[in-house]
């Protein structure tokens, strides 16, 4: 059975020049959305708990989230300590030795999606990915492109949930450029080109208004689309664009 594979637009200069610094401690501060966070992620909320229970958590867990998050490289891509496991069994013991990591990621696509991407609207990619529906030629720019989007190797999404992975504003008008390298090929398989003209649309949408793209694998649709929704471009300004069924709103 596969997952549900999602495709959004992303802010990729809030993320770098607001969202990663707070992460890290450099700035701002995270007690506000992480008990936020908390609310919704905790079972049973955190209603039942003294106030001295809830300062403790807190104090705690945005430590941890601050110590994982200076784990990291400055494109906030690369973690130094798992990336640099070369075993699959050796990566899966580092993350059940960390009790913070699965709370980590879970708040870590929460702050995302509140901040710097809309859950709505967004691309389905199917159970089994972009690479999967599109189908570029290899070796493309296009392929290579996706590949970055479809790179399930990383600390965010090591369980299967969660952030895959983003591209750069650079990216993204490079892949708008791409055309070529996914009609060529899939004009022989079928004549509907309604999803590739759809994803293209949606990539023109991210050029236009100088954003990214990030993927998405079985996220928490039910805290996240409870979220402030169109952020990054107004629910008005996507009537000029002409999408058929292939653009979801919720």
């Amino acid at each position: 059975m596969g997952r549900w594979n999602t495709l959004h637009l992303f802010d990729v200069k809030k993320f770098y020049n607001d969202i990663t610094p707070t992460l890290r401690g450099e700035k701002g501060c995270l007690d506000k959305d992480y008990v936020e966070f908390l609310s919704s992620y905790r079972t049973g909320g955190i209603s039942k708990l003294e106030r001295y229970e809830l300062i403790k958590i807190i104090d705690i867990s945005i430590s941890k989230i601050i110590e994982i998050s200076n784990q990291f490289d400055l494109s906030f891509t690369y973690h130094k300590i798992y990336n640099n496991i070369r075993s699959w069994d050796d990566q899966r013991k580092y993350l059940n030795e960390n009790q913070y990591y699965y709370e980590f990621n879970a708040f870590f696509e929460y702050y995302i999606f509140k901040y710097c991407s809309d859950f709505s609207p967004y691309i389905a990619c199917s159970k089994y990915g972009l690479l999967s529906n599109l189908d570029p030629k290899r070796n493309s720019v296009g392929y290579e492109i996706l590949c970055i989007l479809e790179n399930y190797d990383n600390f965010f999404c090591s369980d299967g949930n969660g952030i895959v992975s983003w591209i750069s504003i650079e990216d993204t008008e490079i892949l708008s450029n791409c055309k070529e390298d996914f009609f060529s090929r899939y004009s022989y398989k079928d004549n509907d080109f309604s999803y590739l003209e759809g994803f293209m649309k949606f990539v023109e949408v991210a050029t236009i208004n100088e954003l990214g793209l990030i993927r998405g694998q079985d996220v928490r649709e039910w805290t996240l689309e409870k979220l402030p929704q169109f952020k990054l471009v107004q629910k008005g300004d996507w009537n000029h664009f002409k999408f058929k069924e292939v653009l979801i709103f919720r």
